[in-house]
């Protein structure tokens, strides 16, 4: 575990009630203290030193197999014990190392003898003998003193048989395994699916396959992605990569804890903790090694991926019901003879009444090519077909101007990138970050592309005018 320092006592990042209060109070006279309590100090300080602890435990959740982790921070005299997953934190109330030194004690205790699973490890990975490594390292082409691991997928297709059917599930999960490297440490928010993707060996098929390692939100209105897939394939949708293996991790830690925390009586500011969502450690492996929508080779290779990926798109929504709800960048795939490939289903909406969209409170994508209406409208409002095909007129824009030569300046296109698709308009009072107003503003007044009034002159690509008509056709007619 790490432990961050600070010498003054006043450097505490939260706020504790008071003890003495506490114990006059009856218990619905605490219970509505606790529930309204500001648990975080407000200060610049504090908040400066919430981010840096945020940080450490970005870092190492995202750079070791890890499940949750442990800290400790001590500010003077005082101390308090932090317990991090994907969901969240859960911070004790202050310490007192000099007043209790054995409770201090007893927590390093019981981490000292506790397991490596019970310290947040993940059991399901473990290092490859080298006979296996060397092998690996041939089919993966990557260099000889790379360190390879074995990474376990349990298989739930016979479960997947039984939960159509509403039977009893009397399958226990196939587990496989699959080789590869460690995933590049890229720093996720700490709360999050945190998804990590990797080419690893199959050595059962003799073959280089597409592993992605997630923390799937386990929420009812929010289907596991292997069963959408499989579903997909059901209905023959185009475009869809054949699936291999997918399940939950399980285990001890498998699923995060800090959600179901928020009804505890000792909990502060609990009405903030109920909008925390359940995240379940989740491997998924596909059949096909694409490649990012960025290495597109040609401006039509860059617009026939798109277009393969919203007809994957249309006929999942039409035949199958499913509406994909995170269409981005990252989530679009182009195949060696540039073939588009849509991707990333995990937060996937079953369409029970495509004229009547209802309410949902599901995660939303990702943010700089969410829809205006949904960045404005909070996270109840219902995602339509609209807002994903809104997003892909977003996923050509920023793919286009960011990736093909144009005479826009390299500080102008930051700019221009910053107001439209990164900007937070605001949060309401329940958090959540509302946005999208230039986006709307824009495409209503039909100006959104070409960006000419960021250049004072007219935007145009170097190599590519037929690219700046469609990208024009495209947003006026979202107006």
């Amino acid at each position: 575990m790490w432990i961050k320092i600070y010498s003054e006592s006043d450097e505490d990042p939260f706020r504790d009630p008071s003890s003495k209060i506490l114990a006059r109070l009856n218990h619905r006279e605490r219970a509505n203290l606790l529930q309204d309590w500001q648990f975080e100090n407000d200060t610049d300080d504090a908040e400066l030193i919430r981010v840096q602890l945020e940080a450490c435990a970005m870092m190492q959740l995202d750079s070791q197999f890890r499940t949750f982790a442990f800290s400790v921070i001590v500010f003077g005299r005082y101390a308090r014990l932090i317990r991090w997953d994907r969901a969240g934190a859960v911070v004790t109330r202050r310490l007192d190392c000099r007043k209790q030194p054995a409770l201090f004690a007893e927590f390093f205790w019981r981490f000292n003898h506790a397991t490596p699973v019970h310290r947040g490890w993940d059991p399901s990975i473990s290092p490859a003998t080298e006979a296996e490594a060397e092998r690996a390292r041939a089919k993966l082409g990557i260099e000889n003193d790379e360190p390879i691991f074995k990474y376990e997928v349990p298989d739930d297709c016979e479960s997947f048989r039984h939960r159509l059917a509403d039977t009893e599930d009397p399958f226990p999960a196939t587990r496989y395994q699959y080789l590869g490297p460690r995933p590049p440490v890229r720093l996720h928010p700490l709360v999050g699916r945190a998804t990590r993707s990797i080419s690893v060996y199959d050595p059962r098929a003799d073959r280089v396959v597409y592993m992605k390692d997630t923390w799937r939100v386990a929420e009812q209105c929010v289907m596991k992605e292997g069963d959408t897939y499989r579903l997909l394939h059901r209905h023959n949708v185009p475009h869809i990569i054949p699936l291999e293996r997918a399940n939950d991790i399980g285990g001890h830690g498998g699923t995060t804890v800090t959600q179901s925390l928020f009804d505890e009586g000792w909990v502060c500011e609990s009405k903030q903790c109920q909008n925390l969502v359940t995240y379940t450690h989740y491997r998924i492996v596909l059949g096909i090694v694409g490649r990012d929508l960025t290495t597109f080779r040609s401006t039509y290779e860059l617009v026939s991926g798109i277009t393969d990926a919203v007809e994957a798109h249309k006929r999942a929504y039409e035949v199958a019901h499913i509406l994909h709800g995170d269409i981005s960048m990252g989530n679009i795939l182009l195949t060696e003879d540039g073939q588009g490939l849509l991707i990333d289903w995990d937060l996937c909406i079953r369409v029970i009444d495509p004229e009547n969209p209802t309410e949902n409170d599901r995660p939303r994508g990702t943010w700089p090519f969410i829809s205006a209406e949904l960045l404005q409208g909070g996270p109840r409002t219902p995602n339509t077909r609209l807002d994903d095909l809104e997003c892909f007129l977003y996923v050509a824009i920023v793919t286009a101007i960011h990736h093909c030569s144009s005479n826009m300046p390299a500080k102008v296109r930051q700019d221009f990138f910053k107001h439209y698709f990164g900007h937070v308009d605001h949060h309401d009072d329940d958090g959540y970050a509302r946005g999208g107003s230039s986006k709307m503003l824009s495409i209503s007044a039909k100006s959104f592309f070409p960006p000419d009034q960021w250049l004072g002159e007219k935007f145009k690509f170097s190599k590519s005018p037929c690219l700046l008509e469609l990208l024009r056709d495209l947003s006026e007619g979202f107006s």
